[in-house]
């Protein structure tokens, strides 16, 4: 049976972004939040543990809107890597992960965001980006002797100055 997950879902469970050639959701949802009055599948504080209970290759999709900015904490570049290679483990290999947050002023609006976003933070998380900025000659600091996995960014789209929408892909 095909899974999905959505990270931080509070009360929606609307898919605001499809995933390449996915309008809806794949299979069975499971959701995961903080609020437990949000009645999520699963009850699960990320600032404690981004190790997920769920076994390796469980889900064909996952996805975080509005979310990933209320927990880790900004400049923890190895809790990035370890939070991003966690979401990796448990993503099966041709899986894609949607991605929402918000950037510019909008990053600002709610006291409850504790890290901003970049289009550079999700190239980061591919080892391509890497290779195409070390080959231009950009300066970038190289975290590849910590983060060994690998996304694909398949669809990086700003809305504006209010959100940035990311799909990423595992490889196959």
């Amino acid at each position: 049976m095909k899974r999905s997950l959505l990270l931080g879902c509070g009360n929606s469970r609307v898919k605001k972004i499809a995933t390449v050639d996915k309008p809806d959701w794949i299979g069975e949802l499971t959701t995961m939040d903080m609020d437990k009055n949000c009645n999520p599948s699963i009850a699960w504080d990320f600032n404690k543990s981004h190790f997920m209970p769920f076994d390796d290759n469980t889900f064909d999709e996952l996805a975080a809107f509005d979310s990933l900015e209320h927990w880790g904490n900004q400049g923890d570049w190895k809790g990035y890597f370890d939070e991003f290679s966690e979401y990796h483990r448990i993503l099966k290999p041709g899986g894609e992960f949607g991605i929402i947050v918000p950037i510019g002023q909008d990053a600002f609006a709610d006291p409850g965001h504790v890290r901003f976003f970049h289009k550079n933070h999700f190239g980061f998380l591919s080892q391509q980006f890497y290779e195409d900025n070390l080959k231009a000659g950009n300066p970038i600091t190289d975290y590849r002797w910590y983060y060994k996995k690998d996304f694909e960014i398949i669809f990086m789209e700003q809305h504006g100055d209010h959100h940035l929408a990311v799909v990423l892909r595992k490889p196959l």
